[in-house]
């Protein structure tokens, strides 16, 4: 019997068009990334009802970004750009006390939880200061996705009030 590993595979994947080849692999692995990335919003409550194309379509638009222990991931004050969905790891809500100075941890996120969403929905600067509390993943959204994609969805989402309460009474 041959062992497997005394088999040389270039005899047989040839490939005339090497480039075509490489993009094709290259296209492969985002998809693949976007998929992954559709599992975990998956388990996310304003994605849980969505259909695997609807998932992908969100997923594609999303970009995976690690953050350091003691990453100010966002400040309140600030213009919201992104929403970010923890990944991997926990971070800390942090708010000014009334003298504008001492921060005060006021939660702790974890997988899937959403960090700036409310506060893109409403159109306003973020509310809170979140810091990764750990090294930490998340995936990140931009406005114009989230306007574009997610929007539409809380929107349908307000037609189920009991779904939508929950969703803001549990994210920042």
């Amino acid at each position: 019997m041959t062992n497997p590993s005394d088999i040389d595979n270039s005899k047989f994947f040839v490939n005339s068009d090497q480039k075509d080849g490489e993009n094709f692999v290259k296209d492969d692995i985002e998809r693949v990334t976007a998929g992954e990335i559709a599992v975990h919003l998956k388990c996310v409550d304003i994605f849980r009802n969505l259909n695997d194309h609807q998932l992908l379509d969100i997923a594609d638009t999303c970009t995976l970004k690690v953050f350091p222990r003691g990453y100010n991931i966002v400040e309140a004050g600030k213009p919201v750009n992104y929403i970010f969905i923890l990944l991997t790891g926990h971070a800390r809500i942090y708010q000014t006390q009334d003298n504008g100075q001492t921060y005060v941890q006021k939660d702790t996120l974890h997988k899937s939880n959403l960090i700036g969403a409310l506060d893109m929905l409403h159109g306003r600067n973020y509310s809170a200061t979140v810091t990764a509390g750990v090294l930490l993943s998340c995936v990140m959204m931009s406005n114009e996705s989230f306007n574009d994609l997610v929007r539409p969805i809380l929107e349908d989402l307000r037609a189920k009030a009991e779904q939508y309460e929950k969703f803001l009474n549990a994210f920042v």
